[in-house]
């Protein structure tokens, strides 16, 4: 828990013992997740030092140091600074030897993954990090007042939480708090879609990596563990929905067939392909996480590249600068409701026609996701609306999708989905698949 680096600093003729320690012997501690943060950002970290100075008869002097420092993140991080020099000055003038001052710094944190870093300055040094262990746990700013700078606000009720730790384990608040929307700003945050209680544990698994749900039956509490799932997906949390969607598909039953539907499950008549719009597990879905170029820029999510064209459908160059910066397919879908000037006629039109364009690049990029598509065969594909066992929705989209779940009684009868929904995603997907199969058809005669 306890690093110890040793660090010998080559002085020049003539430097009096002062100016050397305080050009070559400052340290400075900092944490390795706050090199994410924004500029609003700030929090305190608790450091203790240990200066051991060799003397030319052979004895070390030892000064011992504790001090807790506001790190201003004003570029990605802040460096507090030991200012020890004086200190190790005294009588003895004996701190040169050899024109080489011998350094010895132990270095403990109170915040995860700490670093120490020697200073550079002029050059002369590479600059040298190694990792030092946290001695406490993180779980003990978990909903701790005192230590947190934001609120989240779910139901009604606030989960106090800290700000640069979500940025860390999160690329959803990474970008949430990045600098370029609302939120960054915002003391008090209002999550909408979910429970208190799933909220609750999301940010209990980012701060501890033990999830409070018993993994023994997946039966229990089903439709609560479906919404941390949602949640694990929406906040791109990936171990996370490793476990869950690994749970899904070694435990298929008629009462969550919903679930193993989300994760690209096939349901049991095997003439429709239900996949949840919002799981990253579906390769169907543009959620799903991978690399493609469309237009000129690359991409990894489909939903970004969508979102990127519909700001450029009505020329709003900064919303389309945000999405090609932003890494989470949620924030993308919130920045394109964020479009200014939006007209709903002309956006029909032009994502009608680019939209395909865009599904053909992902599939004919990715020899696995294109295998996977042609695969489905002539299935009916569509994007079911998220739906409990008792038939609650929970998402529905009645233009990407059909707007019921898996367990509505048409379903199964395709002809009546334009009842409920159009399914533009699904019918896209049809006539990519299609167009792939063809090209493939005709290079087999040429």
């Amino acid at each position: 828990q306890i690093m110890v680096n040793t660090y010998e600093v080559n002085t020049t003729s003539g430097d009096p013992p002062s100016e050397v320690i305080t050009k070559y012997c400052s340290f400075y501690v900092r944490c390795l997740w706050l090199t994410h943060l924004v500029s609003n950002c700030s929090c305190n970290v608790r450091v203790k030092l240990t200066l051991v100075a060799q003397s030319p008869n052979g004895h070390n002097i030892i000064k011992n140091f504790e001090r807790k420092f506001p790190i201003e993140s004003k570029c990605g991080y802040g460096f507090p600074q030991f200012i020890a020099f004086q200190d190790l000055l005294n009588d003895e003038k004996g701190f040169i030897k050899d024109n080489t001052i011998v350094v010895e710094a132990k270095v403990s944190a109170d915040r995860p993954y700490g670093v120490i870093m020697r200073s550079n300055e002029g050059n002369i040094f590479g600059t040298i990090q190694r990792k030092c262990v946290d001695l406490n746990p993180e779980v003990i700013y978990f909903t701790n007042e005192s230590e947190c700078n934001i609120v989240f606000k779910v139901e009604g009720k606030q989960i106090p939480a800290l700000k640069e730790l979500l940025i860390y384990k999160s690329n959803y608040f990474r970008s949430m708090f990045s600098g370029n929307y609302t939120e960054s700003e915002d003391k008090e945050i209002e999550i909408q879609d979910t429970t208190h209680e799933a909220f609750k544990t999301i940010i209990w698994y980012l701060y501890s990596h033990e999830l409070a749900i018993d993994s023994e039956d997946m039966l229990i509490g089903l439709d609560f563990q479906y919404e941390v799932y949602r949640l694990a997906d929406r906040f791109q949390i990936k171990r996370l929905l490793i476990y869950f969607e690994n749970q899904f598909k070694a435990n298929i039953t008629e009462e969550n067939l919903e679930l193993g539907n989300d994760v690209s499950v096939y349901s049991s008549d095997g003439q429709m392909l239900g996949y949840g719009g919002f799981s990253n597990a579906s390769p169907l879905s543009n959620f799903y996480k991978t690399s493609f170029t469309y237009n000129g820029h690359h991409f990894e999510y489909s939903e970004c590249a969508i979102m990127y064209e519909k700001a450029i459908t009505f020329g709003d160059q900064i919303t389309a600068d945000k999405v090609l910066k932003c890494r989470s397919p949620w924030m993308a879908k919130r920045l394109g409701r964020e479009v200014k000037p939006f007209d709903a006629h002309k956006w029909v039109e032009a994502r009608d026609q680019r939209v395909p364009q865009i599904l053909y690049a992902k599939f004919t990029q990715n020899p696995a996701l294109k295998k996977w598509l042609l695969s489905t065969g002539s299935a009916v594909l569509a994007e079911v609306a998220a739906q409990d066992i008792a038939g609650h929705m929970k998402y529905q989209d009645p233009i990407w999708g059909v707007c019921i779940g898996a367990y509505h009684k048409d379903i199964l009868w395709p002809t009546e989905w334009h009842r409920y929904g159009h399914n533009f995603l699904g019918n896209t997907l049809v006539s990519v698949r299609q167009t792939i199969a063809h090209e493939i058809t005709v290079m087999r005669f040429v």
